[in-house]
């Protein structure tokens, strides 16, 4: 049985992927089951993920560093450069990405493609590509101290709290998290807590 999961807030883009999904699957009999919350990821084979311009490199990072086994299917919309050419963020660069624009078929056979290699495909090894800056979007990967910061936020941790969970001074918590905040061009508090709240399901995967 397939583990599949869709988060994506254009219900009728989600409705139809997965009407394309079941069909293309009830003809070879494999059986599906969908998952709705992010708890649940790590029971997945096939997660599809809406990515936006602005929060990209934070929701991949979960399947990246955590080294998720399933395949990771990254939903973005077509962006092209001066010669025309897709323009994909870095960090994404490695999953099978879905342009929004692409025909149905075209997706499902994409997916069923990925499904029949990913056996036989080679984990990619992930390290080198979370230390570079992304060409696209311009951001750099937060470290894993940063993250443990954004997570105890998005948990409502106070800084004092967060130093004593980390086993660190307020003052290097409270340097992390401006950090952090320069990496995904927040400039204040309330973009930071607005940032936050917009993707605390993926933050809870860190």
């Amino acid at each position: 049985m397939l583990g599949i999961m869709i988060k994506d807030n254009n219900a009728a883009y989600a409705l139809g992927l997965r009407l394309g999904l079941e069909q293309a699957f009830s003809s070879c009999a494999q059986t599906v089951k969908y998952f709705d919350f992010a708890d649940d990821a790590w029971c997945c084979d096939i997660i599809f993920q809406q990515i936006d311009p602005g929060t990209d490199c934070l929701l991949a990072t979960p399947y990246i560093q955590q080294g998720f086994k399933g395949i990771f299917f990254p939903i973005v919309e077509r962006d092209t450069n001066e010669k025309g050419k897709n323009e994909v963020c870095e960090c994404l660069r490695h999953f099978p990405i879905i342009f929004r624009d692409e025909p149905l078929g075209t997706v499902v056979d994409r997916v069923v493609r990925q499904l029949e290699c990913r056996d036989r495909v080679k984990h990619v090894e992930h390290d080198s590509i979370m230390t570079k800056s992304c060409c696209v979007c311009g951001r750099l990967r937060l470290s894993t101290n940063e993250m443990k910061v954004i997570k105890l936020l998005s948990k409502e941790y106070s800084l004092t709290r967060i130093s004593y969970v980390l086993k660190k001074s307020v003052k290097t918590v409270f340097t992390q998290k401006k950090s952090a905040m320069k990496k995904l061009n927040l400039k204040s508090n309330q973009e930071l807590y607005s940032f936050i709240i917009n993707n605390k399901e993926m933050i809870g995967l860190f």
